[in-house]
């Protein structure tokens, strides 16, 4: 992609800011290449297809019913391993992905670790939600310009849904003291988890179908 300063429009090799601006104004990258906008379309829709079993994967895997949960986790390796297919080819767009990606590669080493060393199990959750972060993150710096609102719905959900993973771990410490109340808190805490990914489908949906347009400048900023 191309770098353009966001004032006097100055193309340029590298950098964030503009040495002809004083370093004042910003770069952002210019999408006017059909290639990385037919890649946009191609792998984003990938996301949202795959989002669809991974919601109820992700569900199942939860429930404290052994071989559900067992078919669930089978599941989610077979979906995640064209979810980081996807992130990877995404990669050389948007640097965020690039770092989703290596987020995601650690949440799969730290959940093996685990397997064998219990607390590691920390660092898996960890790794994911960088994974969340960095992924919600380049989605919405794509759109961040092309459609700010839609830009800042991927931000609006990227809080919510840390917010429900936390509540999900302090729900689960509430449980060993009191077993009843935090089986319901958990069930609403799953809820709301469904909620957020719906949210999630309808997002990329919005986001893949913005680069089918015509327009061929679409810019999102280097943070």
């Amino acid at each position: 992609a191309k770098m353009k300063c966001s004032s006097c429009g100055l193309n340029l090799e590298d950098g964030t800011l503009c040495p002809v601006c004083d370093g004042k104004a910003k770069t952002h990258y210019v999408l006017d290449d059909e290639q990385e906008r037919a890649s946009l379309r191609r792998w984003l829709s990938v996301m949202f297809w795959l989002s669809i079993p991974s919601v109820f994967g992700s569900l199942i895997s939860r429930l404290n019913v052994p071989n559900l949960a067992l078919i669930g986790s089978i599941f989610l390796i077979v979906v995640d391993f064209g979810f980081g297919l996807a992130l990877f080819k995404l990669s050389s767009i948007e640097i965020r992905y690039r770092k989703a990606l290596v987020s995601y590669i650690l949440s799969f080493v730290a959940a093996f670790v685990a397997l064998f060393m219990p607390i590691i199990a920390l660092a898996a959750l960890a790794a994911s939600l960088l994974t969340v972060y960095f992924e919600y993150k380049a989605n919405a710096a794509l759109l961040e310009y092309h459609n700010p609102a839609i830009s800042e719905a991927w931000n609006r959900l990227l809080k919510w849904t840390i917010a429900i993973y936390g509540a999900m771990i302090a729900i689960l410490f509430l449980a060993i003291f009191l077993p009843t109340l935090g089986l319901w808190l958990y069930c609403l805490a799953l809820v709301g988890l469904l909620i957020a990914n719906i949210e999630k489908l309808v997002l990329l949906s919005v986001t893949s179908s913005t680069f089918k347009q015509s327009s061929p400048t679409m810019a999102k900023e280097i943070s």
